[in-house]
């Protein structure tokens, strides 16, 4: 069973490759910290960095078509639904998020204005959760979008199923009263 790692408030060292390295730049541009060094050397995310188109390739387009093929004589329908129009409705579902959970007519700012980003409940229906968009760029070391029962998020469902079957490990999470103190700060910008 895994553990639920509180994050650490001060900034934490980070390295594995540039990618990653750019990403953690990204995110404490964003006034987020992330702790990568745990990836260094796990030979899961080494192998998947080494053959990562390879496996995108085929778990985008081959697997789905092959499945539909072999499954039921329907490599056409594999193809076309099974890569296109998953692919298709995926990519537009995160870019749903991308732009609605940023544009300043929608949603609310619970946790912080540094950034556009919103939380926009209506945006879970279609992707299954990550509709707290202003909590995950406020946040961005916690594995959670949603903190209550009412706020969809699949994502973190599966983590913590994971977790319970040990695929998951080390969860981090952010503490309530960090959460609390950055709803009471944006509660103070508001007034």
């Amino acid at each position: 069973m895994s553990t639920l790692t509180e994050i650490p408030t001060t900034p934490a060292e980070d390295s594995i490759t540039p990618i990653l390295d750019g990403f953690s730049a990204m995110i404490q541009a964003l006034g987020g910290e992330v702790d990568v060094s745990d990836l260094d050397s796990d030979p899961v995310v080494l192998w998947q960095e080494r053959y990562f188109w390879y496996i995108t390739a085929f778990m985008m387009v081959i697997f789905p078509t092959a499945i539909a093929h072999f499954g039921w004589n329907d490599f056409k329908g594999g193809f076309v639904y099974g890569a296109g129009a998953r692919l298709w409705i995926t990519f537009n579902s995160t870019w749903l998020v991308n732009s609605i959970a940023h544009a300043s007519w929608a949603g609310s700012q619970p946790y912080s204005s540094h950034t556009s980003a919103r939380n926009v409940p209506l945006i879970a229906l279609f992707t299954g959760g990550e509709s707290n968009h202003n909590f995950h760029h406020t946040f961005p070391m916690d594995y959670r979008n949603g903190l209550y029962w009412y706020e969809l998020d699949i994502s973190r469902y599966l983590i913590e199923l994971w977790s319970i079957f040990g695929l998951a490990s080390n969860l981090k999470a952010v503490s309530p009263t960090a959460i609390e103190r950055a709803r009471r700060g944006q509660k103070q910008k508001q007034q």
